[in-house]
């Protein structure tokens, strides 16, 4: 993790757990959001303009990402976390300190962790070691709707993925996590019940 200039505190908020149904599984990614990504969720899937909707991103805590394919999903329940306890929000960054931020992520050499959730695989694939720019390009080609995303397996052989038979992709993105959300984030594939995005927005409480 690299060290990140201070910032002045976000504002009261309150979170959410995501209880999303996919057919077929008994489970799926942990999301937990605030009120604000919540309404642009909700904004996302229900004010399409007639467009062919697939992959969405969810607002999650800096350094964690999941984007869900809409396609896969058949209910979202929003239930309040910790029975609507308030939480301090992440302050919004300007234009500036974005892009800033943005620069001297992709001058870092840390990569990122990627977990994929694929139709009639039992249990998400996991990709270690997946360049910053490798991922920026694998979520473009997802909101974009292509067909097939190119990763590369362990031994750096190409991999290509069918866009319409993933499920979910969660990433972990270590540049912007301590050390022990990395660690909670890899237990997932060890312990179940894991409890990743519970425990960084306990960090958030005021």
């Amino acid at each position: 993790m690299k060290p990140r200039s201070k910032r002045p505190k976000g504002k009261p908020t309150f979170l959410y757990e995501l209880d999303i149904d996919i057919p077929g599984r008994d489970e799926a990614p942990v999301c937990i959001i605030e009120a604000k990504a919540r309404q642009n969720l909700i904004s996302a899937l229900t004010d399409t303009n007639g467009e062919a909707l697939a992959f969405v991103e969810v607002g999650l805590h800096t350094g964690l990402e999941c984007l869900l394919n809409s396609k896969h999903i058949r209910r979202i329940n929003f239930l309040e976390y910790l029975g609507g306890i308030r939480f301090v929000a992440e302050p919004e960054l300007s234009d500036e300190e974005a892009t800033s931020e943005l620069e001297r992520r992709e001058s870092s050499a840390e990569k990122v962790i990627i977990r994929i959730w694929l139709r009639d695989e039992p249990e998400p694939i996991l990709h270690f070691d997946v360049d910053y720019s490798e991922w920026a390009l694998t979520r473009a080609c997802l909101i974009e709707n292509e067909p097939f995303i190119h990763l590369y397996d362990e031994d750096g052989e190409s991999l290509l993925y069918s866009t319409k038979d993933i499920q979910a992709i969660e990433v972990c993105d270590p540049y912007y996590l301590k050390k022990k959300h990395v660690d909670t984030f890899l237990k997932r594939y060890e312990i179940q019940g894991d409890q990743t995005g519970r425990d960084v927005a306990f960090d958030k409480m005021s």
